[in-house]
């Protein structure tokens, strides 16, 4: 692994929040999207805990709702990076803050081998660590596993469903997830995978680099282009694709209408070959008032990235 100097400050708190962030307005809330965190399980475990820590501190201020994980977890599977990863979600849990953890290529036993054995994610995050919570509404159908999950949260008048699915989705997955968005149809929902959307702002292919189809996992899996033609444009009720493992970029948006005239979001973010795996750096995305507003920050480092491909707003 490529040495990475840490960062010359000192992080068992994460810094008072700056005039820069914009906050909620009325009738608006925040959700928190994780780019992958690999490199801080692995080198630098206080980069994740002042993440998650700083979400823990500032849910009322920003009124977030959740938290979704766009998958890598960790960078191999060696025990110590799942500490490192369970304890900072630990944070979350302590809050009581909802979230979601997709399920990446490093996150597998093997890197993604071709039989999909995900024994150490589901030790870290099993069932039993969400079954206590109304808003956990379980996974798919193979007992003891959660790195294809749902749950269902009311926030002010609206019905939301956060969706999780596998890296390179398996068909029988993807006739899962038909099931779960047709049995609640009239929810708002936001889907999260690992890899969908490229740097450039096309649905992952064949061509790109780091395509699911490439991996051990080989015809079982589908790409971003798969995903949103087998499932993506023929719901109605899936507003925002949430994605995450590319590099060469690290962020990327683009807009498309499903099958029945729905706009479909769909964000890409992923700055783990920066400085220190990522200096930090998340999603802030505030919902309301017919709009989403994308703020990226950084906890450790107490900024906000203010250029047009980090801060805009999304008409709903």
């Amino acid at each position: 692994m490529e040495s990475i100097r840490p960062l010359p400050i000192a992080l068992s708190t994460a810094p008072a929040v700056g005039p820069v962030l914009d906050l909620p307005e009325a009738d608006e809330f925040s959700i928190v999207f994780l780019p992958d965190t690999q490199y801080y399980s692995a080198r630098y475990p206080e980069l994740f805990r002042a993440q998650t820590r700083w979400i823990a501190d500032n849910r009322t201020r920003f009124n977030i709702q959740a938290v979704l994980h766009e998958g890598d977890s960790v960078h191999g599977n060696e025990a110590e990076q799942w500490a490192n990863a369970g304890a900072a979600v630990g944070i979350l849990d302590a809050a009581e803050i909802p979230y979601l953890i997709a399920i990446g290529n490093h996150d597998y036993d093997t890197f993604s081998d071709a039989d999909r054995r995900t024994t150490a994610f589901n030790a870290a995050f099993p069932p039993g660590r969400y079954t206590a919570h109304a808003w956990w509404r379980g996974g798919f159908y193979e007992a003891g596993h959660t790195e294809n999950a749902y749950c269902l949260l009311s926030i002010g008048s609206v019905e939301y469903l956060f969706l999780s699915l596998e890296f390179g989705p398996r068909q029988v997955v993807i006739d899962w997830a038909h099931d779960i968005l047709a049995r609640y149809r009239d929810h708002w929902v936001i889907l999260v995978t690992h890899s969908f959307l490229y740097i450039d702002g096309t649905r992952v292919s064949p061509g790109d680099e780091h395509n699911p189809k490439i991996y051990p996992l080989g015809a079982s899996a589908n790409d971003g282009e798969d995903l949103w033609t087998k499932l993506v444009r023929l719901h109605d009720n899936i507003h925002w694709v949430q994605s995450g493992h590319h590099v060469g970029g690290n962020a990327a948006y683009r807009r498309d209408e499903s099958r029945g005239g729905t706009a479909v979001h769909q964000v890409f973010a992923n700055w783990q070959e920066g400085p220190n795996g990522g200096d930090g750096w998340l999603r802030l995305v505030t919902f309301g008032n017919g709009r989403a507003r994308v703020q990226t920050f950084s906890p450790p480092l107490g900024l906000v990235k203010a250029d047009a491909e980090n801060k805009f707003v999304i008409r709903l």
